[in-house]
């Protein structure tokens, strides 16, 4: 427990994770309002998302690995397929096809989803029970209050779980749905805390922060902001905290081309040193700062682009400490390139880059 508390901070940051994103039809025919599972073949981890009117999905911060992609919609038989999702910035997109459930008398359904328990996770199958279970139940399109447009999702948690003198809990809520001016929001969240009555060490007690939050004005513009945070608590009153935040946005379009920028900060006070096995070789408290941004647009015979990078980074130790080190480094760069046809290709570019430093 203690590796999963410390470490699952990584895919919430941008360089490790990325979107997964499809469409769910039948017979090219888009189905809304379908259930759309992204299973952790290695990690059992599971991320849900719903279709939208246009049948298309999307999943974000997924960490690189192999996932079973499952949708299912109530009188269509479920569909998996298998992905390959590959690291940032690529994005995993795909398209899922349903085949109609088969009209049987009433009192008996054809598609008993459990039969498919050799083929779909258990949590998945329990999901799509209480999807089957709950349709029967709903009221006709006209009289029904479009709650499920402002909020959807689901929240799970568990609490205490380990033995005596400690214990494990955990708190996750996923959430999407509509905003005024026809904005898309999803948000994921979870709170993670480890717990014992007698710590020995700086990581026998801590806890986990992550959320992110993803606003879209439409499958072309989007902004997303993401938080991990993670402490231990220290015996000795040593601090051990490490925070991450990350903006990022992206803008898409035949006019003004692919513009993409984001803005991230890491801060860490002793938790890199708490976590090592070298912590006399790691640096008491580091920050990093980085800007991004990028712009590109491609025509018929021309295309060109602009990427401008601006990172710091900061360390310092404790005044008291044997050896105190303290510096750093602030790096820039800046390209640009294009390329046109004129009687034959012309391509042109420029790159200019900085970097200074100090150290103490």
């Amino acid at each position: 427990m203690i590796w999963l508390l410390a470490f699952a901070a990584a895919p919430a940051a941008w360089g490790d994770a990325a979107p997964v994103a499809g469409i769910v039809k039948h017979l090219q025919v888009p189905i809304p309002g379908a259930l759309v599972f992204v299973y952790g073949v290695s990690d059992a981890r599971l991320n849900r998302a719903r279709t939208q009117p246009d049948g298309s999905f999307q999943v974000e911060g997924v960490p690189a690995g192999v996932y079973d992609v499952i949708a299912y919609k109530t009188g269509f038989y479920p569909s998996l397929i298998r992905l390959w999702h590959q690291a940032t910035p690529t994005v995993s997109t795909i398209a899922i096809d349903l085949v109609p459930a088969k009209s049987t008398p009433v009192g008996k359904s054809e598609l008993d989803v459990w039969s498919w328990r050799d083929r779909l996770p258990a949590d998945v199958l329990r999901e799509i029970t209480s999807e089957s279970a709950a349709e029967p139940y709903r009221s006709t399109a006209a009289d029904r209050i479009h709650l499920a447009r402002v909020v959807n999702g689901d929240f799970a948690s568990s609490t205490d779980v380990g033995g005596a003198g400690g214990g494990f809990s955990r708190t996750e809520a996923n959430l999407f749905g509509s905003l005024p001016g026809s904005l898309q929001y999803s948000f994921r969240g979870s709170y993670a805390a480890l717990t014992d009555d007698h710590p020995t060490s700086a990581l026998d007690e801590g806890t986990a922060r992550d959320g992110v939050l993803l606003i879209a004005a439409s499958p072309e513009t989007g902004i997303a902001l993401s938080y991990a945070g993670r402490n231990f608590s220290s015996p000795d009153g040593v601090p051990a905290r490490l925070d991450r935040e990350a903006v990022r946005f992206q803008h898409q379009s035949d006019s003004a081309g692919n513009i993409e920028w984001s803005v991230s900060r890491r801060t860490d006070d002793g938790f890199d040193r708490a976590t090592s096995v070298l912590a006399d070789r790691v640096p008491e408290g580091v920050r990093h700062d980085e800007i991004r941004g990028r712009w590109e647009r491609e025509a018929e015979e021309s295309r060109a682009g602009v990427t401008v990078r601006v990172y710091r980074r900061d360390l310092s130790d404790d005044a008291n400490s044997a050896d105190p080190r303290h510096g750093s480094l602030l790096d820039g760069g800046l390209s640009a390139a294009a390329e046109r046809s004129v009687a034959g290709p012309l391509s042109l570019g420029a790159r200019v880059d900085a970097r200074t430093g100090s150290a103490g």
